[in-house]
């Protein structure tokens, strides 16, 4: 400041002039000011990574000299603040399904100079989103069910009750596919995450179900409804058992043999079918009275023609199986001409545990024409 001084009451007054200095000295007398406080509020995804930035919190200080810095007037798990910057960071990812974690957090953060003797807080509020970060989960990965090939329609066989830990929908939305082999496509059904039988029956019966080695491979997808979807795979294997349902089948016969014919000649043949696996496997009676006295023929039990098949990747032996009638005496047509016989044929083996009580049979008549010598029919 310039100071000036004048004479009063002169002619001619004298004056004089002076300057004054003030040196003002710095006092810490300002407090940190937050210059961002509009975006205290954010919405985070539960599935960012660890040292994810997630806020930048700047506060100034008047003061020359002074430097402002953070901190958290709490503790707040899974955040971090960095003292000199003010960034905000995430110290470990946060589970939105994890009942510790809170949905919301109130962070509040102080500003303090370097003395600490002036300070201001602010409040930021951390909303946690919910993010389809879990797959489908399934009690079991693989369901292996055994049932008999007559079991009911409409039976259930495996209950999927498959959950999602993801908190909200539609990510914790399960729906439910079943994917069927060919061989299987029209013997299950999925309703309500319920795998039933049919709407056809089960069969054991078949070549190519042999192949599959009698069993059924079911995989059910189960999917959620977020964006992206994921989905957790099921495996059901049903092992089917085989029963006895059919009984051996064929119809008449008629043959004709020479009076002078050899014991062991082979009269005929009669073959049955039974579709009950292992198909055709029968033995062979002949029953009832009328074959002479001396009984004139035998029928050989359980004769059968083997091939060998190949259907996929299984090979087996399969067998068509007929009754060889023989000669098993002496034949004379004129003491009697022709005689009628009743042939059984029962099946064998056709349940999973063989029981005699459980074998079916069938039967067929066949009538044998005794006819003149042969060695004199040629001269006549």
């Amino acid at each position: 400041m310039v100071v000036a001084v004048k004479e009063k009451g002169k002619a001619n007054p004298g004056s004089c002039t002076g300057t004054i200095t003030l040196n003002i000295q710095n006092v810490n007398d300002e407090a940190p000011v937050f210059l961002n406080t509009s975006d205290t509020h954010l919405n985070i995804s539960e599935n960012l990574p660890f040292g994810t930035l997630v806020a930048r919190l700047t506060a100034a200080d008047r003061d020359i000299g002074d430097t402002v810095h953070y901190e958290f007037v709490g503790s707040y798990r899974g955040f971090t603040i960095n003292a000199d910057t003010g960034d905000i960071t995430i110290t470990f990812p946060l589970d939105y399904e994890d009942p510790t974690v809170p949905q919301t957090r109130m962070l509040e953060v102080r500003a303090f100079d370097n003395d600490r003797q002036h300070s201001a807080t602010a409040l930021l509020i951390i909303t946690l989103q919910d993010v389809n970060d879990n797959f489908p989960l399934c009690p079991q990965d693989i369901y292996v069910k055994e049932v008999t090939e007559t079991i009911p329609i409409g039976t259930p066989l495996v209950t999927l009750i498959c959950g999602d830990k993801d908190g909200t929908a539609p990510s914790n939305s399960l729906s439910y596919t079943l994917t069927l082999e060919n061989f299987s496509n029209e013997t299950f059904t999925l309703e309500d995450h319920v795998i039933k039988v049919g709407p056809e029956p089960l069969n054991y019966d078949s070549v190519a179900f042999a192949a599959l080695q009698f069993k059924h491979t079911l995989i059910v997808q189960v999917s959620d409804g977020g964006t992206p979807s994921l989905t957790s795979t099921v495996t059901v294997i049903v092992k089917v058992t085989r029963a006895n349902e059919i009984a051996p089948h064929t119809g008449t016969k008629t043959f004709n043999v020479f009076e002078n014919s050899k014991i062991g000649t082979v009269v005929g043949t009669v073959n049955f079918t039974d579709e009950d696996w292992p198909i055709n496997n029968l033995k062979w009676t002949i029953i009832g009275d009328n074959m002479g006295d001396p009984p004139r023929f035998y029928i050989e039990s359980n004769t059968a023609v083997q091939d060998n098949i190949t259907c996929l990747t299984y090979s087996y032996k399969a067998s068509w199986d007929f009754g060889i009638i023989k000669v098993l005496n002496a034949l004379d047509r004129e003491t009697k001409y022709q005689y009628v016989l009743r042939v059984r044929a029962t099946d064998l083996d056709n349940d999973i545990e063989p029981d005699p009580k459980r074998q079916k049979s069938g039967t067929s008549t066949v009538t044998i024409n005794i006819l003149v010598n042969e060695t004199l029919l040629g001269t006549v």
